[in-house]
């Protein structure tokens, strides 16, 4: 197993375990349907969420020609994958046995809240620019430039 294959089966699997977790709250809504108060920007919310995903991982196919991994490169990168775990977490309502479930009120009072996963994101992306560019400026010599 190479040092890719290996780093990305975790990230992978965290990867899963969100977009797993995001379509059990969207089935547990849909199975709720009728108590629920439907909210547009929440369901936007969901969609972005799971894109998310799927382009974050998608994503970790560009960094299978580094060949060292340091443990900054493999932290940053599983902070990324944690953060959009918690996105994912975040952005999907418990869909309780009983009552009416306002998406509406969920939405604005959680807002703040799911905003925090998306600038810890944010500051890892920032992170990982910086860490990968000098994995794939290193291949380069001046003399080459």
């Amino acid at each position: 197993m190479s040092a890719f294959e290996h780093v990305t089966a975790l990230w992978s699997f965290v990867y899963a375990l969100a977009l797993t977790h995001l379509l059990a709250r969207i089935a547990e809504l849909i199975v709720a349907r009728d108590r629920v108060r439907f909210s547009g920007l929440l369901a936007l919310g969901m969609a972005n969420a799971i894109l998310l995903v799927f382009a974050d991982w998608l994503s970790l196919w560009d960094l299978r020609s580094i060949k060292s991994w340091d443990l900054a490169s493999v932290t940053i990168q599983l902070l990324v994958a944690i953060s959009v775990f918690l996105i994912c977490a975040l952005v999907g309502p418990r869909a309780p046995d009983e009552g009416e479930i306002d998406l509406e009120d969920f939405s604005g009072a959680s807002g703040l809240i799911c905003m925090a996963p998306s600038w810890l994101q944010s500051f890892c992306h920032c992170s990982q620019i910086s860490t990968f560019s000098r994995h794939r400026m290193s291949r380069y010599s001046l003399g080459k430039i």
